[in-house]
């Protein structure tokens, strides 16, 4: 038996809400009130006059109670339980909290309890999180930040990577320009006192910035001046050879912004493309799902009640359709064979009945250990031993 839908029992009026919340115009006139709830954050500005600053209290009042409406509406709906399972409902159930506590902290600010205003502000500033609700209707976006959560794990290598590299070229920029100097007699371009090679930890934020392509060049000129020593028992104001510090700043460069940039980008494009490719395929597989249920009702037959969907994986399961031919097929054989010797015929015949049965699998995943061991066989469904030695009894 099928299970029923979880609003099966639902009365009337909660009915008529969960229709409304599933509703495409529902989604459409909560994203117009995020958007003009944008339009009115935007408008705030130091020193604004108080009939402006009251009637953007007065908006902010009624978007609170629009979104605590969406809030109560879907739990109304869904349940709390099934409510809060998801992530995105759980984004929107803290900014309404957030919203009411922020409410609550600005009308609470008297002299009898003082509050602290850094609170107050901090609250101001978490109402950006509204914006994020938009992303819950944006499917593309979506899509997006899911393929970027399944790529953090090589993105976290790559970054691991990024880390040697410029740990190497850090060591390496003190030994070589650690003893530059910046001075009235010796200006520098690029070089200052926020961005040197004297010791690592600035060493490593100046190559950050080189990597940003910020007066990188400028940096690279301080290394090549001409009046520097260049003796190996330089102490002040010494540089390398003119030729080792424009290689080491193109290489640096060349890895940093082009080749490393360009492979995490990569990384996030093949993740994309699987989850479009995928999609498609499970798009594919529903609509064949669909025609072979609506060719089984018109056929008068029942749709199998083992079908199982899963995401980028779908597998039609007639193991019970099977069993019950098997059995019919087995039982016309011994009536036939009535009276003869016992069943080389009939044993033969409903072997080879099993062996050719229909098997029906879909699936775009890489296959299974149990879809390669039929693979091995041949293609053909192997008939369970202990099912073959009850049908021959």
């Amino acid at each position: 038996m099928r299970e029923a839908p979880y609003w099966a029992n639902y009365s009337t009026s909660r009915l008529l809400i969960h229709t409304v919340i599933n509703s495409k115009y529902f989604d459409l006139a909560i994203a117009a009130v995020i958007g003009l709830n944008v339009i009115t954050m935007a408008m705030e500005y130091y020193m604004m006059p108080e009939e402006l600053q009251f009637a953007l209290k007065i908006f902010n009042f009624f978007f609170t109670s629009v979104f605590i409406l969406e809030a109560a509406m879907k739990i109304v709906a869904l349940g709390f339980y099934r409510y809060i399972k998801d992530r995105w409902n759980q984004l929107d159930i803290m900014i309404v909290i957030l919203s009411i506590v922020g409410i609550i902290l600005e009308e609470m600010r008297t002299n009898v309890i003082p509050i602290n205003p850094t609170i107050i502000r901090v609250m101001r500033v978490l109402r950006i999180a509204r914006v994020l609700k938009l992303l819950k209707m944006a499917k593309g976006i979506r899509a997006l930040l899911d393929t970027v959560i399944q790529a953090l794990p090589q993105v976290g290598n790559l970054g691991l990577l990024f880390f040697l590299l410029f740990f190497i070229f850090a060591a390496l920029g003190v030994e070589l320009f650690g003893r530059l100097e910046c001075s009235n007699e010796h200006p520098c371009e690029g070089l200052g006192v926020h961005a040197h090679f004297q010791h690592f930890g600035l060493a490593f934020l100046t190559l950050f910035r080189v990597a940003t392509g910020d007066n990188w060049n400028g940096i690279m000129k301080d290394t090549l001046r001409d009046k520097c020593d260049r003796s190996d028992n330089c102490l002040k104001n010494c540089c390398v050879s003119p030729i080792i510090a424009p290689v080491y700043f193109v290489v640096f460069v060349l890895m940093a912004q082009f080749v490393l940039v360009n492979v995490v980008v990569a990384v996030l494009m093949k993740h994309l493309e699987e989850t479009y490719k995928y999609k498609e395929l499970d798009d594919e597989l529903e609509e064949e799902l669909q025609a072979e249920m609506c060719a089984l009702a018109l056929a008068g037959k029942a749709a199998p009640d083992s079908i199982e969907i899963k995401e980028s994986h779908r597998m039609i399961d007639e193991e019970a359709v099977l069993l019950e031919e098997a059995l019919a097929i087995e039982n016309n054989n011994k009536t036939d064979t009535e009276g003869n010797d016992n069943g080389a015929g009939g044993d033969k015949s409903g072997g080879l009945q099993m062996s050719t049965l229909p098997s029906f699998s879909f699936s775009v995943r890489p296959p299974s250990e149990e879809q390669t061991r039929s693979e091995d066989t041949g293609g053909k469904v192997q008939p369970n031993p202990e099912l073959v030695q009850q049908i021959d009894g």
